[in-house]
């Protein structure tokens, strides 16, 4: 039992460190209708993370060549990876 509470805050934590060290973190908005506005001011927010299919936060600044879209996606990869990883 002690190496699964272990292992739950060192997941935790890693995942703290991803989104932190992947840089601007703007909070998703929650429960807005989805029409032509929002669906325009999500693309002025940047590219969202939605790993599980809920926005997480958005990327909206580049990192050298490596475009908001592109670091969306590899942080989702990410999430998705720390979330398959057994306990």
């Amino acid at each position: 039992m002690k190496h699964s509470i272990i292992r739950t805050a060192s997941m935790r934590m890693l995942l703290a460190a991803i989104l932190f060290l992947t840089g601007v973190y703007a909070p998703a908005q929650v429960g807005q209708d989805v029409t032509s506005d929002s669906v325009s001011a999500a693309k002025k927010l940047g590219a969202p993370v939605a790993p599980y299919g809920d926005t997480l936060f958005f990327i909206t600044t580049r990192a050298g060549s490596f475009r908001p879209q592109a670091r969306a996606e590899a942080i989702v990869q990410r999430i998705l990876q720390v979330g398959s990883a057994p306990f």
